[in-house]
């Protein structure tokens, strides 16, 4: 998580230097800040945890949209209770 927030912080400073008028140093951040971003996401999905919750996530995605297939009235409610369930499974 601290990764993902220092590249957040790295693209803040290069919007921030963008508009301070330094457009060339500002890109340049805000492309690191991308890659570092990429690079937290890979070494996350490296993590056992962290692959067993995409995987629950997204078999209880697909169910549930199979599901509501007919009406997709309560898929976007399906797949939130999904993603959190997931989460609450990571921090525990």
């Amino acid at each position: 998580a601290s990764g993902l927030a220092l590249s957040a912080g790295i693209w803040s400073a290069g919007l921030a230097m963008s508009f301070a008028g330094l457009p060339r140093i500002g890109s340049t951040a805000r492309r690191i800040a991308v890659m570092q971003f990429i690079s937290q996401v890979a070494i996350a999905s490296q993590v056992p945890a962290v692959q067993d919750a995409a995987r629950s996530s997204f078999s209880k995605a697909s169910t549930c949209v199979q599901k509501s297939a007919p009406g997709l009235t309560s898929w976007g409610k399906c797949i939130k209770a999904g993603g959190m369930e997931a989460i609450s499974n990571l921090a525990a």
